[in-house]
């Protein structure tokens, strides 16, 4: 029997699993967001499948099936790809913008958007609770 659980509500997945260090850095590839109070992770049914939670699980837990493949891109590759985007639009010619200067505002970015995204999650799990519901 496995020590993890999965189950499906609507459009999300709830996972209650042990710590394992390389399942959370592997849960947080595809989206889980960590729940506290109810020490479950969820994740949008619409990113990711019970199935492809219940691989990573084996995989990490019991050392079964091979390596999920829902890896994020290196680093490297992420930044040449938003400067290509970016670079066009910042009114500069690209050899005028430097790629560790596209690095600190990308980091910038990013955590603005981690800031943001817990206190949206914040914000919702008290208008829930005002409510009576169980949060996302």
């Amino acid at each position: 029997m496995p020590s993890w659980s999965i189950r499906e509500n609507a459009d999300v997945i709830v996972v209650a699993a042990p710590y394992n260090k390389e399942l959370i850095a592997s849960f947080k590839t595809v989206g889980g967001r960590w729940h506290g109070d109810t020490k479950t992770w969820r994740f949008k049914s619409a990113e990711v499948t019970k199935e492809e939670l219940d691989g990573l699980c084996k995989f990490h837990l019991e050392g079964e099936g091979e390596e999920p493949q829902s890896k994020p891109a290196p680093a490297a590759s992420r930044t040449a790809k938003l400067a290509a985007v970016f670079r066009p639009h910042a009114g500069v010619m690209p050899d005028e913008v430097s790629m560790s200067t596209i690095d600190t505002a990308v980091e910038a970015i990013l955590q603005a958007c981690m800031t943001i995204s817990h206190v949206l999650d914040a914000y919702a799990a008290a208008t829930a609770a005002a409510d009576g519901e169980e949060p996302f």
